[in-house]
C-alpha cells in the first residue's frame, strides 16, 4: 500500500507538516519537529485509522502501518530541505530562473507561481532521469596507447 503525503516546512520555526494528498486514502495530517517524527506520527495515525475508521474498507484489510510506503510531494521549502545536496543556484540556472528568486522560494520568503513550480519540476525530473542512468565506477579505464 502506498500513501501519498505532502511535506512542507515552516521557514520561521522549521516545523514539518505532513498531510495526505489523496482524499480517497483518508485525510490525515500532522506536525512535528523533524521529518522522521512527522512520518512516525502519520504511521501512528494510519495504525489507529486501520483499527477504527478504516477496519471495514477492503483496501486496508490486512495492511499494517509499518508496511505502508510513502509517496512524497513537497512544497519548495520542503523539497530543498529534503534534497540539500541539490544546488539551488544550479536548479535555477537550468530552469532559467533568477537564483535569488529560487532561494527566496526555498526559504519560504516568496511564493512561486504555478508556472515557476512547473519549470523547477521539469528540471528536477530531468535530473532524476539523468541520475537513474548514471553509474559510478572505481576508476577510469583508459585505452593503452598504441
Amino acid at each position: 500500500m502506498t500513501y501519498k503525503l505532502v511535506i512542507d516546512i515552516d521557514p520561521t520555526d522549521g516545523v514539518v507538516s505532513a498531510w495526505s494528498s489523496d482524499a480517497s486514502q483518508g485525510l490525515l495530517t500532522t506536525m512535528a519537529d523533524t521529518m522522521g517524527e512527522a512520518l512516525a506520527n502519520i504511521r501512528m495515525l494510519i495504525d489507529d485509522f486501520i483499527l477504527n475508521e478504516w477496519h471495514d474498507l477492503s483496501e486496508w484489510q490486512g495492511v499494517r502501518a509499518a508496511d505502508v510506503e510513502f509517496e512524497f510531494e513537497y512544497s519548495l521549502v520542503g523539497f530543498f530541505d529534503a534534497y540539500k545536496a541539490l544546488k539551488i543556484n544550479e536548479i535555477a540556472r537550468m530552469a532559467k530562473l533568477n537564483p535569488a528568486l529560487v532561494r527566496a522560494y526555498a526559504n519560504g520568503d516568496k511564493n512561486p507561481s504555478l508556472a515557476q513550480i512547473e519549470k523547477i519540476q521539469e528540471v528536477v525530473t530531468r535530473l532524476a532521469q539523468s541520475l537513474l542512468s548514471a553509474r559510478v565506477v572505481s576508476k577510469t579505464v583508459r585505452p593503452l596507447a598504441a
